[in-house]
């Protein structure tokens, strides 16, 4: 299980509570259900201060597990904390003793691989992605094309904002 430590400030760039849902009505019953407002489309500013249009969260996609929800949290870890269960694929951001925020996450393969705690010690708004040196090795079908680096967009793997996790002063890699 990955442990971060100290993360109040950095979780409110990107994770916010749940907000409610709007009444369901027959002409919304038809058209699937609604998608709650703070998953609606958005307008954030880009990497050169542009705006940067993000559509709406799929209501398909916005099954119990994947979204955002208050819940117990009986480990020992201090508020401020964020554990990532990488095999349940949530992070749990602990807001009180007792108490955390649960998010549905994306965990790459070799994510599962990782086990420690790690700090963060970068944020970064519409980062850049670049594949290392062994995803090229080791897939080159897939990612050499993506060599040169891919610039923060909605296409780039990190998504709007990136979270640099370090052990023991050194860059993991892990984001």
């Amino acid at each position: 299980m990955l442990r971060l430590v100290s993360l109040a400030s950095a979780i409110a760039l990107g994770l916010a509570a749940c907000a409610p849902t709007t009444q369901t009505t027959s002409a919304s019953l038809l058209a699937g259900p609604p998608v709650p407002a703070v998953y609606q489309a958005r307008t954030d500013t880009g990497p050169q201060g542009e705006p940067v249009n993000i559509p709406a969260v799929r209501a398909a996609y916005l099954t119990e597990r994947n979204q955002r929800q208050q819940v117990a949290y009986n480990g020992p870890e201090d508020p401020g904390t964020i554990i990532v269960d990488p095999y349940a694929r949530v992070l749990y951001y602990v807001t009180a003793p007792g108490v955390a925020m649960r998010y549905g996450v994306a965990v790459g393969r070799a994510g599962k691989g990782y086990s420690g705690t790690a700090t963060i010690r970068r944020k970064q708004e519409w980062p850049d992605w670049r594949p290392t040196a062994n995803m090229i090795r080791t897939e080159p079908e897939l990612y050499s094309q993506f060599a040169g680096g891919l610039s923060g967009g909605l296409d780039n793997p990190l998504g709007s904002r990136a979270l640099y996790l370090y052990e023991g002063g050194r860059d993991t890699y892990y984001r």
